[in-house]
């Protein structure tokens, strides 16, 4: 029988099986070109994990935190940050710590300073490099594969439907359910086809989350200008609405004064939008960041 002559309901439910089946197949596609072994970052680099987790945005957050627990900036009036006096730039311990400083010669406001785009930039150039050639993170060939498969999906989507709708304008039969079918199976091909981390940068980042899951249980027992390196990880891993604001008091200046703000817990919008700002360790040396450094 031929399936574009059943009727508006039977028709619907067979429609329903076949979006489903072609998001799935774009799905295993995905999963299989983009999965593999995880892997394990070089030296446990905070900023390689804040960028992977948020992008450039999180890695200066991460640089400004870390050198203002290190001592390196210094948080004035109207929460804006600036360099301390006898510091220089070449005291930051990577390229984006050292960019950080030199901006921060004049004061700024964190979150000014995360929204910087000569400092994304040096973040990006840092970063991004070694996370794609790790696979974590989708370099423009992965984005090109994935729309063309999300492509092929929603063409098959969208003809099948094509010819019914045609058919029931003829019939004057009802079409609105079908075309709101196909418009939400092509938007879940293209969602799942979406993000920035590949499969594999997912896992992870979901291995990192189990591994530190005991250094956020005891976040609250880190203390400012000591536990630098402990503090990078944490917000590294898992945001700066991980940071409890009773045992770092200058978290203050990164939430946007309009937006709550919880002690150690996530907060709406400014959680996320801070999230990347950390520590890395106080002894740190080396373009390598924070990671393995004593604090």
């Amino acid at each position: 029988m031929n399936p574009f002559d059943l009727p508006g309901p039977e028709f619907l439910a067979v429609y329903a099986m076949l979006g489903i089946l072609v998001v799935w197949s774009v799905y295993i596609l995905k999963q299989r070109a983009e999965g593999g072994e995880p892997v394990r970052l070089p030296s446990m680099d905070p900023y390689l994990i804040a960028y992977l987790r948020g992008g450039a945005k999180e890695a200066v957050g991460l640089g400004v935190v870390t050198l203002i627990d290190r001592q390196l900036l210094a948080i004035g009036s109207g929460d804006s940050v600036a360099i301390r006096e006898g510091v220089r730039p070449t005291h930051g311990a990577n390229d984006l710590e050292r960019a950080i400083l030199d901006t921060c010669a004049t004061a700024g406001k964190p979150q000014d300073l995360m929204r910087n785009a000569e400092l994304q930039e040096v973040a990006r150039r840092s970063y991004e490099p070694m996370l794609v050639r790790m696979r974590l993170l989708a370099e423009p060939g992965t984005r090109l594969r994935r729309n063309r498969e999300a492509g092929i999906a929603v063409v098959i989507l969208v003809a099948v439907a094509a010819i019914k709708v045609a058919i029931g304008l003829v019939r004057d039969r009802p079409v609105s359910f079908l075309v709101s079918s196909a418009l939400l199976f092509a938007g879940l091909t293209f969602l799942v086809t979406r993000g920035r981390r590949t499969v594999l940068g997912e896992r992870v980042l979901a291995d990192l989350t189990t591994l530190f899951d005991a250094l956020r249980a005891r976040a609250r027992e880190l203390q400012p200008y000591s536990s630098t390196n402990e503090l990078a990880l944490l917000v590294a891993v898992f945001g700066f609405g991980a940071v409890p604001l009773s045992a770092f008091p200058f978290k203050r200046a990164f939430i946007p004064a309009q937006s709550p703000s919880s002690d150690g817990g996530s907060s709406s919008s400014s959680g996320s939008a801070s999230s990347g700002c950390g520590g890395g360790g106080s002894s740190c040396g080396g373009g390598g960041g924070c990671g393995g450094c004593g604090s």
